[in-house]
């Protein structure tokens, strides 16, 4: 066997080495990462969707569950714009299913209250405040009893 053979098998081996082991490795390319989801700065959208009535409170005095007050019912937040929301009320007796309150407000502007909370106003006047996931909504009927009712999402 003459040298030039020996060099020549020698590197067709290592050539045939070199490309079996390029053959098997993995192209791991560096996933793409995902993007970080945008803080909601809308204030609308911050406190839209569905809160479902849990408590209400009457006169500041008698409190009651939902359950406990024979009513049932929820209040939709619906985002109009940046700043503004409409608000369905429905809250009715379950006994009978009549309306205790069944009300439909437009265009209440959203702003942000003390605390981490936010207002809910028509014309000036505060109608509902928010915080967390708690809608609270005071109102007043024609005999000047006040009802406050809770609302969780």
């Amino acid at each position: 066997m003459n040298a030039f053979s020996f060099v020549s098998k020698s590197l067709l081996v290592l050539f045939v080495l070199i490309a079996s082991l390029s053959s098997c490795k993995k192209s791991e390319k560096d996933p793409e990462p995902e993007p970080e989801p945008q803080p909601v700065t809308d204030l609308a959208t911050k406190v839209a969707g569905k809160y479902v009535f849990k408590k209400i409170v009457v006169n500041g005095k008698l409190e009651y569950t939902a359950e406990e007050a024979g009513m049932q019912g929820s209040i939709t937040l619906t985002r109009k714009a940046t700043s503004k929301v409409s608000m369905a009320v429905k809250i009715q007796h379950t006994d009978d299913n009549s309306d205790f309150l069944n009300q439909m407000v437009d265009n209440l502007a959203v702003t942000e209250g003390s605390g981490g909370g936010y207002v809910l106003s028509a014309n000036g006047n505060q109608l509902a405040t928010t915080a967390g996931k708690t809608l609270t909504l005071v109102v007043t009927d024609g005999e000047g009893n006040r009802y406050v009712l809770t609302n969780t999402k």
